[in-house]
């Protein structure tokens, strides 16, 4: 089993900066990724250009 965060931090100050992941799987493109856990595991999310 592995640990799964929920919230990550983003640029903006304060609780502005609290961002949930299911915000961020909305960003990603679905059809292009269609295994986004893979992305998350791997680390291979934050490399991704919006």
């Amino acid at each position: 089993k592995s640990a799964i965060a929920h919230f990550y931090l983003g640029k903006s100050k304060e609780l502005k900066r609290i961002i949930h992941k299911a915000k961020l799987d909305q960003v990603v493109d679905k059809e292009k990724h269609p295994n986004i856990h893979q992305l998350w595991q791997s680390g291979a999310i934050w490399r991704e250009k919006e």
